[in-house]
């Protein structure tokens, strides 16, 4: 049984997200036996990011905003692709809610068959790829790096 951390640390398409954990200090959160659910943005996800954002990321001194945007993209628990649809089908509106590890909370709904994201700031991410279901959670590829309100 993989972690979290295992699985991502052996994906090329998760390459920028691991390093942005390891800077954050977020890998043992990764690799512990409580359970999570991450919304894993690809390295394509992260180059849409505008470069000054990015770059500002990375920065010792924005290690606290990193920490949030990263734990934006964390629900406790393991939540898999169809408990998401059964509980936008439940919701009010056709949306549902998760709350975050930094506090937020991210909207659920659905295009067509396709599950959204909408982050705090008015964004929204896809899923994409397939869903991974881990020793310590589960992950979930997202096409947009999703952000924190301001």
């Amino acid at each position: 049984d993989t972690t979290i951390a295992q699985t991502l640390a052996g994906s090329e398409q998760h390459s920028t997200l691991v390093n942005a954990i390891k800077t954050a200090g977020l890998e043992a959160t990764m690799s512990g036996t409580q359970p999570y659910t991450l919304f894993a943005p690809t390295n394509a996800a992260f180059g849409a990011v505008p470069e000054e954002v990015r770059s500002g990321l990375t920065q010792p001194a924005n290690r606290e905003r990193l920490v949030g945007l990263l734990r934006l993209h964390i629900v406790p628990g393991a939540v898999t692709v169809q408990d998401m649809r059964a509980a936008i089908d439940r919701g009010q509106g056709g949306r549902a809610e998760l709350a975050t590890l930094s506090g937020e909370t991210l909207t659920l709904s659905r295009e067509g068959d396709a599950v959204l994201i909408g982050d705090g700031a008015g964004g929204r991410a896809r899923l994409s790829g397939s869903e991974a279901i881990h020793a310590n959670g589960v992950v979930l590829g997202v096409d947009a790096v999703l952000m924190p309100a301001e």
